[in-house]
Parts: structure tokens; C-alpha cells; sequence
């Protein structure tokens, strides 16, 4: 499960009201590692790339979502509607390689992707995805 694997002070960001308490005792964190393993690529999307670890950082206009985007993908991890994304996007184009939603009372720091299969928007399947946090997770 997602923890603060430093155990120690790290940088607080704007409070976000939801799960705060139950997953990060109160003291919401301006950064959070996204980490994934096991995404399988679907035919003709190469390697997945999303394997490993990124920095996100938390939405100045929303507290509860924190992102990273570079390129044409973005990575989210939503407090406020229990999810977890990484899509590719792009003028008319929406392809999802990890996507998990709970209802918001989970309060999850650890994600299974939901794409099964290779489909119409699925572009990989399969892996996990788990949030950490801590005074060494910084730009």
C-alpha cells in the first residue's frame, strides 16, 4: 500500500479535504510517486513506457488531484473522484493505458488497472499502480 516511505517531514502542499486524514494523516503532500509495473502494451503501441516511477505534483487549482503531464500523455491520481488515470491525449485522440476509479470513500493509494484487453481506446492492460510519498519525493 501506498505509505510516506521516509517517515519523516516532507513538503506539504494546499489541504485536500478528501481521505486526507485516513491516507496521509492529516498533512496532505505537494509530491507524490506514481509508480507502475506490469502495464502490457497493446499491438502496435511499442513497449509500455508507463513501467517505473513519476513525479507528480499537486493541481494548484484543485488539491485533491495530483498530475504530471509530458508530451502527449498525462498521469492523475484523483482524490476527488478515487481515480486513477494515464492517457495519452492529443487532438482527437483519447487512448487509456491505466485507468482505475473507486468509489471516493476507498480512499486508495494502490491501484489495479481496470483495461483488461487490448480495445477501441485501450492502448495496454494489466500492471498495478501504487502512490508513495516523503521528504525524499521532490523535484
Amino acid at each position: 500500500m501506498g505509505e510516506d516511505i521516509d517517515n519523516c517531514p516532507y513538503e506539504s502542499g494546499a489541504p485536500c479535504n478528501v481521505c486526507s486524514s485516513e491516507i496521509f494523516d492529516g498533512d496532505t503532500p505537494k509530491y507524490v510517486l506514481a509508480s507502475f509495473s506490469g502495464v502490457v502494451s497493446c499491438p502496435g503501441e511499442g513497449d509500455s513506457s508507463l513501467n517505473g516511477s513519476w513525479l507528480l505534483t499537486q493541481s494548484e487549482e484543485t488539491p485533491c488531484i495530483w498530475l504530471e503531464s509530458f508530451d502527449d500523455f498525462v498521469i492523475t491520481w484523483d482524490l476527488s473522484n478515487g481515480s486513477a488515470l494515464v492517457a495519452r491525449v492529443g487532438f482527437g485522440q483519447f487512448d487509456i493505458f491505466f485507468v482505475n476509479i473507486v468509489a471516493e470513500t476507498d480512499c486508495l493509494d494502490e491501484f489495479v488497472n481496470e483495461n483488461e484487453i487490448c480495445g477501441l481506446i485501450n492502448a495496454a492492460h494489466s500492471g498495478v499502480g501504487t502512490i508513495t510519498w516523503g521528504c525524499s519525493i521532490r523535484p
